[in-house]
């Protein structure tokens, strides 16, 4: 009976030895908090063009709304991606699809012309079509609606140039001898003449453009023809695009958990710069922010891509 009790004793206190070790592996092991999955997709290589994410194979991943679009046909070329439609361009032609698949055209300019995609916004693309010799100023720009046909087109008011990044801007941002900015809208080819200078592109598309008046900065923000809004700032900012909310990845080694026998966890902080923390995301692998903003973050780990919600306080 002594014998039996004993093992009834040493039962219980190993038993108990493993809640507490289970405990104190779970209090112990970082786990996602503060943010909210919205979706997930599988995983795609490839880079961050404002918030697109583009691979090698002509694949766009809408970084919003996660949805995906793949131009296999069109092999080889020049990707570019903005507000939603994908664009390739191989010498004088272009296809192009909107990453929610409901819409796909191709285009061609006459043979030897040399074409870029120059803006995007609501289907509509614009491109700048130039003689393949002669005069590079001597270009066109042509406003094509969501089906690929011409709606427009105008006298280039500027060389043309090709977005350095692959994003496509909402608006035709053009500077002009002596001053000031030409805009010009891509669905109905409207311009109006801005004071001041293109400042940058935010990640969604929208053209910043400033201009100091009266020792203060005025920052407008363009998504056609007319300013969405305008902001009046003690000094121009450096960068006018960059984020309040950072991400910064940590590895963690959790040896009291049981399940996972000290691998490491990576935990990817969410905070503002403030230092002000919004929330983590946990997990075994590889967490790689992609898109970080006031409301998302989009990390990729080692088996898919989920955009979380970052809640406003």
């Amino acid at each position: 009976m002594r014998r039996f009790s004993r093992r009834v004793v040493v039962g219980v206190a190993a038993a108990a030895l493993v809640l507490l070790w289970g405990a104190a592996a779970y209090a112990t092991t970082p786990r996602t908090v503060g943010l909210e999955a919205q979706w997930a997709t599988d995983k795609l290589d490839g880079r961050v063009v404002g918030v697109t994410l583009l691979s090698g194979d002509h694949t766009a991943l809408d970084l919003v709304t996660g949805k995906r679009i793949t131009l296999g046909s069109a092999s080889g070329g020049t990707p570019y991606a903005g507000n939603g439609i994908l664009v390739i361009v191989r010498e004088a032609r272009v296809d192009a699809a909107t990453l929610d698949a409901t819409s796909r055209w191709s285009w061609e300019a006459p043979i030897g012309s040399r074409v870029t995609p120059l803006a995007s916004r609501s289907g509509s693309t614009v491109l700048g079509v130039c003689p393949g010799s002669g005069n590079p100023t001597t270009c066109t720009a042509i406003g094509l609606d969501s089906k690929g046909k011409e709606a427009w087109r105008i006298q280039a008011s500027a060389p043309v140039e090709a977005p350095r990044s692959g994003q496509l801007p909402a608006v035709l941002a053009s500077p002009v001898p002596g001053g000031g900015v030409l805009v010009t809208d891509p669905v109905t080819g409207r311009q109006t003449l801005q004071p001041g200078k293109v400042a940058a592109t935010a990640p969604d598309g929208t053209v910043l453009i400033t201009v100091e008046q009266g020792g203060k900065c005025v920052l407008s923000r363009f998504t056609d023809a007319d300013p969405a809004s305008t902001q009046v700032l003690d000094q121009c900012p450096a960068d006018p695009v960059a984020s309040d909310v950072r991400a910064t990845s940590t590895r963690h080694t959790t040896p009291l958990n049981p399940l996972r026998w000290g691998r490491p966890t990576t935990v990817l902080g969410v905070e503002l710069a403030s230092g002000k923390e919004l929330g983590q995301v946990a997990g075994a692998g590889r967490l790689q922010p992609l898109l970080v903003t006031r409301d998302a973050v989009v990390v990729r780990t080692d088996d898919e891509i989920v955009r979380y919600a970052i809640p406003r306080a």
